[in-house]
């Protein structure tokens, strides 16, 4: 069986991105006046730019194993804000369309229980 490969989500093909440290939270038109005519030079320029987190720079990702399925086989999982394995890069074998009632429910409980930690956590709990 070949591997089956889809363009990266999170970079678009790119192989690049803002650095979230720089733009994670949306910059305003307002801050951005703010910042400066120097810093929207260098933003549009690339300079905050880094190899993509989710596909190193590769610019494609393992698609769903299903076939006929061309998304990136990777979960939206509501509460992580993230949609890949971030520690390995290893990603799931089928995308989110394709889980069973069981699996998702399983995969929204986890978001859940994250989603609370971090909740507890930022209330110091």
């Amino acid at each position: 069986m070949t591997k089956k490969w889809a363009v990266c989500p999170t970079c678009r093909g790119n192989g690049t991105h803002v650095n979230p440290s720089i733009d994670a939270h949306g910059i305003t038109g307002e801050e951005m006046a703010e910042l400066g005519e120097d810093f929207r030079e260098d933003y549009v320029s690339g300079v905050y730019d880094i190899p993509c987190n989710e596909c190193g720079g590769m610019r494609v990702v393992p698609a769903c194993s299903t076939d006929g399925c061309d998304n990136a086989c990777l979960y939206v999982q509501r509460g992580y804000g993230d949609r890949r394995d971030s520690v390995s890069r290893d990603h799931y074998p089928t995308c989110w369309d394709h889980l069973s009632d069981e699996d998702r429910e399983s995969e929204e409980s986890m978001a859940d229980m994250y989603a609370t930690m971090a909740a507890e956590r930022r209330m110091g709990a």
